[in-house]
């Protein structure tokens, strides 16, 4: 799907990644010097865009880079890898969590740690976030990540993840639980790193579950899922989540859809017909207002 295979070597044809304005601006004036043909974007959504036989590149205003052709290979070796390895100089930790607005299935949360040399194997494989990736490639490039980069998982069944509502009544301090004992898992003695988290919380909260740890630099960012570390953490998470979703509709024989919108509630009332009210927390996250609806 991704790769074409040339005299036994896989070579990437498409590459989907994000980059920040100063990046934006220096692979601009890369392009610039190396004598690609740029142009400005005739469309309000793009920045600039390259075309050529084999090239086809166009930079978003949003910083989505996408790039398509047989020279996919060669540009990501000669300008791509270098320009996003900058940003991870040191060993760096992202988290990202999956099933938060879901109200079938559990509570996932992923970490994953990559240094500079692993930004080649992340790009080349379109890692970015899960939510812009079809739930197959999400599975696909999951078991990439799984196999090339050191990571941890952890999953809250909807049984403790109610049991945890109904003592704690607040959703951000079990993901700042969870966030930091998986970022903790991939720490490193007596090395700098740094540990990106996508906002969702004060980050005080984060900063005092981490202070023991006088290593490492916290960033909590909006989007975080521009940076590879934090988007691998999405597609690690959305995966483990798709699997346990699976399983517990192979557990009841029955479909739970994703999300909380309307087959939702159609499933919900459903389910309770068949199985009762009293299962629905093995199945659901009880504190959303679902629970109400359905039960009306």
């Amino acid at each position: 799907m991704r790769n074409v295979n040339f005299s036994g070597i896989d070579m990437v044809s498409y590459i989907v990644t994000y980059l920040y304005e100063d990046e934006q601006q220096a692979l601009k004036l890369t392009l610039i010097e190396a004598g690609y043909p740029l142009k400005e974007a005739e469309c309000s959504t793009a920045f600039f865009q390259v075309k050529t036989p084999k090239l086809s590149l166009s930079l978003y205003r949003t910083g989505r880079l996408l790039l398509q052709g047989d020279d996919t290979e060669l540009f990501l070796h000669s300008y791509l890898e270098e320009l996003v390895a900058r940003r991870y100089t040191i060993m760096s930790i992202g988290t990202d969590e999956s099933g938060k607005g879901d109200y079938f299935g559990p509570l996932v949360v992923a970490a994953v740690r990559i240094s500079r040399f692993d930004v080649e194997t992340l790009l080349r494989n379109s890692v970015q976030d899960s939510k812009a990736m079809a739930d197959s490639s999400v599975v696909e490039v999951a078991k990439m990540i799984a196999e090339a980069i050191p990571h941890k998982v952890i999953v809250i069944g909807n049984k403790k993840y109610n049991e945890l509502y109904e003592k704690i009544r607040n959703v951000n301090q079990i993901l700042v639980w969870a966030h930091a004992t998986a970022a903790e898992a991939l720490i490193l003695p007596n090395e700098p790193q740094r540990i990106i988290i996508d906002r969702f919380s004060n980050p005080v909260h984060l900063q005092s579950r981490l202070k023991e740890h006088k290593n490492i630099d916290l960033i909590q960012v909006e989007n975080g899922e521009r940076e590879l570390p934090v988007a691998a953490a999405s597609i690690l998470a959305r995966a483990e989540f798709l699997s346990r979703l699976k399983n517990i509709s192979k557990r009841f024989g029955f479909e739970f859809p994703k999300g909380a919108g309307a087959n939702v509630l159609e499933a919900g009332r459903e389910f309770i017909k068949k199985f009762g009210r009293e299962r629905l927390g093995e199945v659901a996250k009880l504190h959303f207002k679902t629970t109400q609806k359905i039960s009306q």
